[in-house]
């Protein structure tokens, strides 16, 4: 059976989930404004209940316990997908020095 495409509603809007395409050939995750009549088309009357329903949005960044999902807000922050690694790094030492100045240890 086929996946049936992803839909939530943040307040009283209904949003399609997709992935877009981008020119490096990648994809990013975006929400577009549907149609609730559209999606009883497409899905029938019943689909509606199954839909995740959010209060609103919210942004609560967290890089060690991160929650997408905070109460009954959608976090519309995402984790880097970057893992810090031990090792040298010249280019953000030349940008902390050249904010800091003299004062580069405060700065690190």
């Amino acid at each position: 059976m086929e996946k049936k495409e992803e839909f939530i509603r943040v307040g009283i809007t209904l949003y399609k989930i997709v992935n877009q395409p981008r020119l490096n050939g990648g994809y990013v995750r975006k929400r577009i404004a549907w149609n609730t009549e559209t999606l009883r088309q497409d899905y029938g009357k019943d689909y509606m209940a199954s839909v995740p329903k959010y209060d609103g949005f919210c942004t609560v960044p967290d890089h060690v316990d991160y929650n997408p999902v905070i109460g009954k807000f959608l976090n519309l922050y995402e984790p880097i997908s970057h893992q810090p690694q031990e090792g040298d790094f010249p280019c953000i030492r030349s940008l902390v020095e050249h904010i800091f100045g003299e004062q580069y240890e405060l700065g690190m």
